[in-house]
């Protein structure tokens, strides 16, 4: 995937994610879990991904947090 503003991906480490909306201790656990520090990934790009995951899973649409949080946990990251 191209990294470009459009698909939440850019160079700087991603842009500020509003739409997710989960726990920084949970984003922080789901970073070190997924080793993409060894990747290069800073935790906005890591965190962009995981928002455009949800998104298109629900939809732009979500009821809760915990819906959200059980979804982005379940992930094989």
């Amino acid at each position: 995937m191209n990294r470009t503003p459009e698909n939440g991906m850019d160079r700087g480490g991603g842009p500020p994610v509003e739409w997710l909306k989960i726990g920084q201790p949970l984003l922080d656990q789901l970073f070190a879990d997924s080793g993409a520090s060894s990747w290069g990934l800073s935790c906005g790009v890591f965190a962009a991904t995981l928002e455009l995951s949800a998104k298109k899973h629900f939809g732009g649409d979500i009821s809760g947090t915990a819906k959200l949080e059980g979804y982005i946990s379940a992930l094989p990251l």
